[in-house]
């Protein structure tokens, strides 16, 4: 009987693995930050790591063309911040990526 629940154990933690391979990292959820704002004045939005298996990296896409930089490794449940200002007047949607250590990115 052990036998055969270490193999489904292993069976198991070999199928999440590939499909973390797979898949990529989780998307974190949506950055936290002002509504609303002016042009030219800077604003910081926040976003956290939801990943329980892997250390990742974050970035925040502006959606005005530009998208931030990589963060430092980040653990589970640890936020990250970055500061952005717009030129032009406009509606902008603030997203966050994140990226394991294969490289993979976030839809």
């Amino acid at each position: 009987m052990r036998i055969r629940l270490a193999s489904v154990l292993t069976v198991t933690l070999a199928l999440l693995l590939a499909a973390s391979c797979r898949f990529g990292p989780p998307a974190p959820p949506a950055p936290t930050g002002p509504g609303r704002g002016r042009t030219a004045t800077t604003y910081t939005f926040t976003t956290r790591i939801v990943s329980v298996a892997e250390s990742l990296r974050c970035r925040f896409q502006w959606s005005d063309s530009d998208t931030g930089n990589w963060s430092d490794w980040l653990g589970p449940d640890e936020t990250t911040s970055a500061s952005h200002a717009w030129t032009v007047p406009g509606r902008y949607h603030v997203r966050a990526q994140t990226q394991n250590a294969r490289r993979q990115v976030s839809p």
